[in-house]
């Protein structure tokens, strides 16, 4: 996942929210819903474009399904880069304290206060953003004034995306290539990505640990690993 500090970034629990409802589609204004499924007593949460979907031999199926925590995470970290831009501040002590404090403005309220749209392309996203919220939602949770603007604007985010259990796909940021690296540690980079989206899913890693019959330092450590390949 994109992002210079992913385990900080907004990443608290959003029990039963579903950040993107409404507001995630395909260029061909296709909707991707939230879905559930409930695997071994856990319930696990998706965005799901049924109609990309219905076709398993299409390319676009590759994009039919995304884990809710890693496309939320993934957004969210997005608009979070944005945050110079939506408070219309340059420079001085208040930008500061926004690019130092902003994490403490839930993703969930970061998210639906700012986004409009976000459509999701074959290889990237596009995120419209309207910022005429942002000086109310900072005022809320930093207790400081900003600028403000009225101006909306888009931004546009590259993606791969990786095959990972149950043929549910991980959204991965397009600055690197997953090409470049071994057979072996895409192996080990997959495994880390989904074993991290069922752990932020409330799967203690002791459980992962027991199922795949190693050890939760193991587990830990792949998970960790997920973060540092794309930072």
């Amino acid at each position: 996942m994109q992002g210079k500090a992913p385990l900080g970034r907004g990443t608290e629990k959003q029990k039963h929210k579903n950040t993107l409802t409404g507001l995630i589609f395909d260029e061909f204004n296709n909707p991707y819903t939230p879905v559930f499924t409930n695997k071994k007593n856990k319930k696990y949460r998706y965005y799901c474009n049924q109609v990309l979907a219905a076709d398993k031999s299409h390319p676009n199926h590759l994009r039919a399904r995304f884990p809710s925590h890693e496309i939320e995470s993934y957004i969210g970290g997005a608009v979070r880069d944005e945050v110079e831009k939506l408070s219309a501040e340059t420079e001085g002590p208040i930008l500061d304290h926004l690019l130092k404090h902003h994490q403490a403005i839930p993703t969930y309220n970061f998210v639906r206060s700012c986004v409009k749209r976000v459509i999701v392309y074959f290889d990237h996203v596009v995120i419209r953003l309207d910022p005429t919220k942002f000086k109310k939602l900072v005022e809320e949770y930093l207790n400081v004034s900003v600028t403000g603007s009225d101006e909306k604007f888009e931004v546009t985010k590259p993606f791969q995306t990786l095959r990972g259990r149950d043929t549910s796909i991980i959204i991965q940021s397009g600055e690197k290539d997953i090409l470049d690296i071994s057979a072996e540690d895409t192996k080990k980079l997959v495994q880390g990505i989904v074993w991290r989206d069922e752990h932020f899913d409330g799967v203690h890693i002791n459980e992962i640990a027991k199922r795949e019959n190693c050890s939760s330092r193991y587990i830990r450590n792949r998970i960790m690993g997920s973060f540092e390949y794309f930072n």
